[in-house]
């Protein structure tokens, strides 16, 4: 029991290095592990992203006599996840069903999420619906999980289609399920459809978190609406959602879409003063507006300001900022 314990404390700690040592050191004290000690050890791994330590203790189970529950394939498929090995994620439920071990709610959920990294949305809906014969309740993380790996393949029709089919199963969608669906909608061009599940959540009294107001402004940077992005930075403001340099550079482009180079140099500079640092996209960005619209002092103004904010290394070095600061010195 000691030894267990102090195993499940590695774990705890993140010490899965010390956890394994523990584990090994058991038969040299008579004592012999359980499958309490292995699972404390799976776990340890787990934790430390050590997906192939994790198999391999799960496969000596059996031959030390054993057997593998729950928690040890839930533990296991779930940092194959992690690691990216989706097949073995999947293998793995297979197994349990061949070792008669009932996978959880949390297991299938592993599994389906290790899918979406691959965008295989077809294998996450089918475990998706296998579910139900495996007596494991879907939740919102599992129609999270099947929604997100439509993304990659770009299946916006079936995101929305799970999306608006989560309160047929009694659950209430959150903000990373409506996110998922916008994710997968601006990905495939569906700007105005993800435009649309971002005016909904409040019908649905989902709170917008980061994630959706990232995928709402890349839809404004891709569509040029660049009034509707400043208003949605100001909103983020409202709700003490502090935007980071990635949502002002989707705003900073859909300002330069639109030919607004007064807006788009005024975010540059509002950057640093939401405790963030301004990049060298954000700069060529901006240079970029000034120059399609024929502003050239601003952006040799800028270009004169830049290593305040940038090391000397990363000053903009594109062919429109050398042509902006060459006619700015000529007109000089």
């Amino acid at each position: 029991v000691s030894c267990s314990a102090a195993i499940s404390a590695c774990e705890k700690g993140s010490c899965w290095q010390l956890a394994l040592a523990v584990l090994r050191s058991m038969p040299e004290l008579r004592i012999l592990p359980n499958v309490i000690s292995y699972n404390a050890a799976i776990t340890a791994c787990e934790r430390g992203g050590r997906w192939q330590l994790a198999v391999d203790l799960l496969e000596a189970m059996p031959e030390v006599r054993i057997s593998p529950n729950e928690v040890s394939c839930s533990a296991v498929i779930t940092v194959c996840e992690k690691g990216g090995q989706w097949q073995l994620a999947v293998r793995l439920l297979s197994t349990m069903l061949e070792l008669r071990i009932a996978p959880s709610t949390v297991s299938c959920n592993a599994a389906i999420s290790s899918c979406k990294k691959d965008g295989n949305w077809r294998l996450a809906l089918a475990l998706f619906h296998s579910m139900a014969g495996l007596r494991a309740q879907p939740d919102v993380v599992s129609c999270s999980a099947v929604i997100s790996a439509c993304e990659k393949d770009r299946a916006w029709e079936l995101a929305v289609q799970l999306f608006h089919s989560i309160r047929w199963l009694h659950l209430a969608p959150d903000a990373l399920c409506c996110s998922a669906a916008m994710s997968t909608c601006e990905e495939a061009g569906q700007w105005q459809l993800a435009f649309g599940l971002f005016a909904s959540m409040p019908g649905l009294r989902i709170a917008p978190d980061g994630i959706s107001y990232s995928s709402a402004l890349s839809a404004c940077e891709k569509t040029g609406q660049w009034q509707r992005a400043i208003l949605m930075l100001a909103s983020m403001l409202q709700l003490r959602l502090l935007p980071d340099v990635v949502n002002c550079n989707s705003a900073i482009r859909a300002c330069k879409a639109a030919g607004q180079w007064q807006f788009a140099l005024a975010l540059f500079h509002s950057i640093s003063g939401l405790h963030s640092m301004p990049t060298l996209l954000s700069c060529n960005d901006v240079i970029h507006a000034c120059e399609e619209s024929g502003r050239v002092q601003p952006a040799v103004g800028l270009l004169n300001s830049v290593p305040q904010f940038l090391p000397r290394r990363l000053v903009p070095r594109s062919p429109s900022a050398r042509r902006a600061a060459a006619d700015g010195q000529a007109r000089a």
